[in-house]
């Protein structure tokens, strides 16, 4: 069972490239990922160089061979703390450009990339390939800023109740339960328009319809989920949503913030979401941003050996929070074998999970009856090897 398979790492090869590479090291060791990396030299054509430097392909090559010994410093320090780097490439192009079309090729879950470099405040500012990777890739893109913990122990995640949102959710989830990390579930309440005070409606009774619905709607969205073993909270706050946002990073401090935006693949322009970019613009901490796909995509095959592996595959997808899966799994033990009384009580387990009380009674009513006829088997078969009348033909 693999998580996240594969990550593409885009180094640019400035001071940020520790930041890059430390965060990806992390993520790889944990989630036992294989790691690609990248680098894109820019086309030296386009820019503008002294007079001596008449000769590109001299430039190309010096390039080239400095980034090929940094990439194989960092492709060792990698393997040498057990992380698989499956390639160490150099490309030439427009970094954003190149990244997505070896992204194409490869198929990873997740690009990991730098965020920009410090402006003059020593606050990180967004770079134009940052933006621009964010902008274009339906893959989710996690944007490393190097003022932020390498592992993070707190993570903000702010929800709209929308579908990308809730994919947003469930990655931010996993990632709360694999680093041990809090996580602040965020919504916010936009402010009710001027429009209902020139319409003569009250826009303070309004305000607190908003309110209301946001706070059951909250809940609502929550409900599916499986939070059990996460510490976390919920948070509302009143206001325009992107200024809202970074308004709570700034109380909080999240190392990260995992964020869902508006995404469609075999697009050659994503949006962005209006909200989604303006909090992109001001980077005030390491970001996840999920679009189309999600960065964990669960593999796990159904044609294992015994019932024994399909139950140790589904306590291991219980235990990280992919309960429907999970759910699956022990569906498999019952199947194989109806009186596996252990894949009854898990079963019940993840519809506990899941809040289906009823299924839950139910599993739970069933292991219930099947250990009581294996006890009474076991009776049964003591007597027998007991008793005068059945051991006549001993």
């Amino acid at each position: 069972m693999k998580l996240v398979k594969r990550i593409l790492v885009g180094l640019n090869l400035k001071p940020d490239t520790e930041a890059v590479l430390e965060m990806a090291c992390q993520v790889a060791k944990r989630l036992g990922s294989e790691v690609c990396l990248l680098h894109v030299i820019p086309l030296l054509s386009s820019l503008r160089l002294p007079q001596e430097f008449s000769d590109w392909s001299i430039l190309v090559e010096l390039a080239k061979k400095e980034s090929t010994e940094r990439l194989a410093e960092y492709r060792a320090r990698l393997e040498q703390e057990g992380v698989p780097v499956t390639e160490a490439k150099i490309l030439e192009g427009i970094a954003f450009d190149r990244i997505l079309a070896h992204a194409d090729d490869l198929d990873p879950n997740v690009i990991i990339a730098g965020v920009g470099s410090a402006g003059t405040d020593q606050q990180m500012t967004l770079g134009i390939t940052a933006e621009r990777l964010c902008r274009k890739s339906s893959r989710p893109v996690w944007l490393v800023n190097s003022k932020s913990k390498v592992v993070p122990s707190s993570i903000l995640c702010p929800v709209d109740f929308s579908k990308s949102s809730s994919r947003a959710l469930r990655n931010a989830l996993f990632l709360a339960r694999r680093f041990e990390a809090e996580l602040t579930v965020l919504t916010v309440v936009p402010p009710v328009s001027i429009l209902y005070g020139w319409l003569g409606r009250n826009k303070e009774a309004e305000q607190r319809a908003q309110v209301n619905y946001h706070q059951r709607a909250l809940d609502d969205f929550l409900g599916p989920f499986d939070l059990h073993g996460v510490m976390w909270r919920k948070s509302m706050r009143h206001g325009p949503p992107d200024r809202e946002i970074l308004a709570a990073a700034a109380e909080t401090s999240p190392d990260l913030i995992v964020m869902g935006s508006v995404g469609l693949s075999g697009l050659s322009r994503i949006l962005l979401g209006s909200v989604a970019e303006r909090v992109l613009q001001a980077v005030p901490c390491s970001m996840l941003l999920v679009k189309a796909e999600d960065t964990f995509r669960l593999q796990v095959t159904d044609q294992v050996a015994d019932i024994e592996s399909h139950f140790q595959h589904g306590t291991e997808l219980l235990r990280q929070g992919f309960t429907e899966e999970a759910r699956r799994q022990f569906q498999h033990c019952i199947s194989a074998n109806v009186m596996f009384a252990p894949a009854w009580e898990a079963i019940a387990d993840c519809y506990e999970r899941l809040k289906d009380t009823d299924r839950a009674a139910e599993c739970r009513a069933e292991a219930k009856q099947v250990r009581e006829t294996l006890s009474w088997r076991r009776v049964e078969a003591d007597i027998r090897s007991r008793h005068p009348l059945w051991r006549r033909g001993d």
